[in-house]
Order: structure tokens, then C-alpha cells, then sequence
């Protein structure tokens, strides 16, 4: 069992996501690219990845579901009656229209309300919206009560820093994880995108750093899924032990990679080789790969 006693004492229990990310470990986003390539890995540590829509509407669904307080102290978009905002040009003309001065009067109103807010756009802010109100839905027909939200961890695992941050974990030892899917959530379909995007890397990652930290290993890894479109239809997957056991020996590869790329500091792309293509059973799935 965990207790609120137990994340207390955690160093890490107090951390913000800056703090998460200011902490220089291996965290299991980049253990994926390192299986793609060492250097794809160093290309994401000199320019990270910038934000796209998909993960802006994940990272304010997430907030909505663990972090509803913040949700609505933070979070603000703009109204559908907003007048088109007036460019640089307009605000610098000698004689502006009235409605331009009006439109210029209703931003800079705007600006000072939303300062140090997080500003979505309105149909990025109703999915959000959408998604969370269905997830959360979920997580109360399960009687699912989180212990901890946006856990941050860290350790040292064979000589490397690792570290993970957990949408949020359960007393009776479930790690949980908050999905949003543009496809239908059948099992094949998920299945498919466990393996396109290393979900069961992930799963094996953040069992690893929980054994590591807490002493015991958690019950598993359990993903809490919802449809981005409507009517938001959601769906529980529980990674079996199968797969967890895939992830791990990835997560084991992804170590060994980055222990020896950093000794050497050496990051190379893919190997100067001509690879044959061969076609595939229909009914496989392709995995991510690895260098």
C-alpha cells in the first residue's frame, strides 16, 4: 500500500513540472528516441520537440483531470464573439477605423485579464473540455481515487539518472496513465498504438522507476483512454504482463544505449547499411525500432 505519509517524504513530492524538467535524467520520452537513434535522442536534448495541437489539448485534458483548481485558475480562451485581432500595422495607423480602435481596446482588455494565464483557443479548450469531463467520468464509474497526481520520481538505475513523472498512481499500487486518441479505442486498434508509440516502453519505464523508489513493484500499468471526437467514448486497457515484459527489455536496451553513448560521447544515426524490405503478415504489428 502507499500512503499520502509516503509521497511526503519523497524529495521530489513538491515538484513542479520546471522543476521536473529542469532535472537532467533519462526519462522514458527520450529512452524511445534513443531506440530510434542515439542521434535523434541528442537532436531532442538541443532543440526540444516544439508543442503541437494534439499535445496541447493532452497536457489541458490532463490538468482538467488531476488538476481541476488549476484548470480554472489558469486556463482561459477566448470568447466566440472576440473581434479579429488588430495586427501590428493597424495599431500604428495615423487615422484607425472605429472598429479597428474598438477591436484594439477589446485586446489589450483582454491581454491584462489573461496575463499569465495559459490562453487555448475555443475549440482546442471544448475538447479539452470534453475529454476531461469523460475521463473523469471514467476514473468514477471504476471508483478510481487517486493518492497522488503529477508524481514526479527520480533515481539511479545501473549507473544512469533516470526520472518520470506519473499522470497519477493509486494507494493499492496502480500506475495510471491519461490517453487521448484520435482513432476508435478497439483493443486492436490501442494495441497497434502501444507498439507505434511505445506504450508498453512506457508502462515498463515507470514500473522500474516505482520498484526503485517505493521497494516493491506496483500492481501495473493501466491506461485510461478517451476519444477525442465526439461522443468522447472512453475505454480502461491494462497492459498485460507480456507486454510490460516487451517494454522492459526495450527499457533495458534504451540504458545500455545511453550509459555508452554518454562514456563516449558518441551519438550516431542509423548504421551505413542498405537494408532489404521484406513484406509482413498482415496481422503484425510493427514496434518501434531500435539502433
Amino acid at each position: 500500500m502507499i500512503t499520502k505519509q509516503m509521497i511526503a517524504a519523497l524529495p521530489t513530492s513538491s515538484w513542479t513540472r520546471a522543476d521536473y524538467d529542469a532535472h537532467n535524467a533519462l526519462n522514458q520520452t527520450r529512452a524511445k528516441l534513443l531506440l530510434v537513434s542515439p542521434g535523434h535522442y541528442l537532436q531532442n536534448t538541443l532543440a526540444p520537440q516544439k508543442e503541437t495541437e494534439a499535445l496541447r489539448i493532452g497536457k489541458l485534458t490532463h490538468m482538467f483531470v488531476l488538476e481541476p483548481e488549476l484548470f480554472a485558475s489558469s486556463v482561459i480562451c477566448t470568447p466566440e464573439d472576440a473581434p479579429k485581432k488588430p495586427t501590428q500595422k493597424q495599431r500604428e495607423a495615423k487615422k484607425p477605423k472605429a472598429e479597428t480602435l474598438e477591436a484594439i481596446a477589446w485586446w489589450d482588455n483582454f491581454d491584462q485579464i489573461s496575463a499569465g494565464k495559459i490562453v487555448a483557443d475555443r475549440d482546442e479548450y471544448e475538447q479539452a473540455v470534453a475529454c476531461g469531463k469523460a475521463l473523469a467520468a471514467e476514473l468514477a464509474h471504476y471508483g478510481v481515487t487517486p493518492i497522488a497526481t503529477e508524481l514526479s520520481l527520480t533515481c539511479t538505475y545501473s549507473d544512469v539518472p533516470l526520472k518520470a513523472q506519473l499522470d497519477f498512481i493509486t494507494a493499492d499500487g496502480w500506475i495510471e496513465d491519461l490517453k487521448t486518441f484520435n482513432d476508435y479505442l478497439t483493443p486492436k486498434k490501442v494495441l497497434s498504438t502501444v507498439y507505434s508509440r511505445g506504450y508498453h516502453l512506457q508502462g515498463a519505464f515507470y514500473c522500474l522507476m516505482f520498484k526503485q523508489v517505493f521497494g516493491f513493484r506496483p500492481k501495473g500499468f493501466r491506461m485510461r483512454c478517451v476519444e477525442k471526437s465526439a461522443p468522447n467514448a472512453t475505454q480502461t486497457f491494462e497492459l498485460s504482463a507480456e507486454l510490460l515484459a516487451e517494454g522492459g527489455v526495450l527499457v533495458q536496451q534504451a540504458i545500455e544505449t545511453y550509459r555508452a553513448c554518454t562514456s563516449f560521447n558518441s551519438f550516431p544515426l542509423y548504421p551505413k547499411e542498405v537494408i532489404q524490405l521484406k513484406p509482413w503478415k498482415s496481422d503484425a504489428i510493427e514496434a518501434i525500432t531500435f539502433a
